[in-house]
């Protein structure tokens, strides 16, 4: 046969349960307490990790890389290209082909980093601390590259750094 305690409650005035025993000792039980503090280690384990994901998956390099393609694909599309296909040799040229052949082999002048961020109105100037922290602006350059048939979205790029990370 099993033997089993019975216990007897008894409730204080602080919201606590008393439990007697058999044996004459006494247990006390704190459910709102022990819902807090499971609460408090899941919340802190939440956080720890959140942070060690984040950390994992936040590189310096990558955040720079992306965001500096990001607007020079911006610049080109949007900038650059509606500008020099507005120029008026662009215009007057007979043969798109033959006008944009040069660009296609050599492509066009470089852009710095910091003409990238201050074209447009300052449009990107708000990336500026963040990318001057780790890269040159003087020196991180683009090159774009025209591709048949030379419309505004048919272009590459190569970008050379100059940072540090």
């Amino acid at each position: 046969m099993v033997d089993r305690k019975k216990k007897s409650s008894i409730t204080t005035p602080k919201n606590r349960n008393i439990y007697i025993s058999k044996s004459n000792s006494i247990q006390r039980s704190y459910p709102i307490t022990k819902k807090i503090i499971l609460g408090v280690i899941l919340v802190a384990t939440l956080i720890v990790f959140t942070v060690s994901i984040f950390a994992l998956f936040f590189d310096k390099k990558n955040f720079t890389e992306f965001r500096i393609n990001k607007i020079a694909a911006d610049y080109y599309e949007n900038y650059y290209y509606p500008n020099f296909s507005s120029t008026k040799g662009f215009k007057q040229a007979k043969d798109l082909d033959s006008a944009m052949e040069k660009y296609r082999n050599y492509g066009f002048a470089p852009v710095t980093l910091r003409q990238l961020l201050l074209y447009d109105n300052r449009k990107n100037a708000k990336y500026a601390d963040s990318l001057k922290k780790y890269c040159n602006e003087n020196y991180t350059v683009v090159k774009f590259y025209i591709d048949p048939p030379y419309g505004k979205s048919n272009y590459h790029y190569n970008i050379t750094y100059s940072c540090n990370y």
